[in-house]
């Protein structure tokens, strides 16, 4: 059963659901924080929209699919969708999850004040999101603290303060997504990632399934390796050969969640460029939260 939806209204459609389905949301300004959840087994359909968003689950499993790509939402995993851009969203069971709406001109106009005027830099903010790291958890803090600060006033906050709660839940957005652009290392706001970093970022994107040595992430960047490494973790926290295995795990996390009937973990984890199936396993969980075996069996579930 499908749904219609955007960041206005909602339709739903005429089927029993299996909880009191809830859909509350909070606006500031340029930001909605909306709280979901009820809709198991419902599969909907957002239609595009001039904002980004997110959803942050709380419970459960839930499949964005946007742009022929398709995304798991879990515990330890969420995705962002661009300004304007359609999806579908199937929920689990018993998925719950805040969704995140930021008016696109909101979240420009922030990034244009952090970078500079001059700066001709643009966020391109689309995909997968590790809800692990730090930078994502400040975003989900920042967020809690937004909904507790307005539930103790009681609907009474103080436009101005409003206005300040928006901006931080902007700024910590801009923050956690990894293409943004913005860099807190060492406290210092903003820091435009060195053009090194984004020859071999983009290199690694457009070949992730060729073998790749260092030496070749080198000559690409015309860098040493030392200034190449040194500058890389200090943008992306982690170093190229590690971006290039959350690259790797991304896509074959895409490709268990649309296998065919004789597709397998085996086969999968080669294609994506992993040797070793049990060292593809272990970091598949650690980054995705469940087993590569699990994804594909619920993927052939409900094929």
């Amino acid at each position: 059963m499908i749904g219609i939806c955007d960041p206005i209204r909602m339709w739903l459609p005429k089927r029993k659901l299996t909880e009191p389905a809830l859909f509350k949301h909070v606006d500031l300004n340029g930001v909605r924080i909306a709280s979901s959840s009820g809709f198991d087994g419902i599969k909907f359909h957002f239609r595009g929209h001039p904002t980004f968003r997110q959803l942050i689950p709380l419970r459960g499993v839930a499949e964005l699919q946007c742009r022929g790509q398709s995304f798991q939402h879990s515990a330890t995993l969420s995705a962002i969708v661009p300004a304007n851009e359609e999806s579908v969203l199937a929920h689990g069971p018993h998925f719950r999850s805040l969704v995140l709406y930021i008016d696109e001109q909101t979240l420009l106009r922030k990034f244009q004040a952090i970078v500079g005027p001059d700066s001709d830099a643009r966020p391109i903010i689309f995909g997968a999101v590790d809800m692990t790291l730090e930078r994502s958890l400040r975003l989900v803090r920042a967020i809690s603290f937004a909904c507790a600060e307005l539930d103790a006033t009681r609907g009474n906050t103080p436009q101005l303060v409003l206005d300040e709660l928006s901006q931080l839940i902007v700024v910590s957005f801009l923050q956690a997504t990894e293409s943004s652009l913005l860099d807190d290392a060492d406290g210092v706001l903003p820091k435009i990632a060195p053009r090194q970093v984004k020859l071999v970022a983009e290199y690694i994107e457009a070949n992730w399934h060729q073998p790749l040595k260092l030496s070749a992430l080198a000559n690409v960047s015309g860098a040493s390796l030392r200034t190449l490494f040194r500058t890389f973790r200090t943008h992306w926290r982690e170093t190229p050969m590690e971006f290039l295995r959350r690259t790797r795990l991304r896509h074959a996390n895409q490709r268990l969640a649309s296998a065919g009937p004789s597709d397998t973990v085996t086969g999968i984890a080669l294609a994506c460029g992993f040797s070793n199936v049990a060292h593809f396993a272990r970091h598949y969980s650690q980054l995705f939260g469940e087993r590569p075996i699990d994804t594909l069996r619920r993927r052939k579930k409900h094929s």
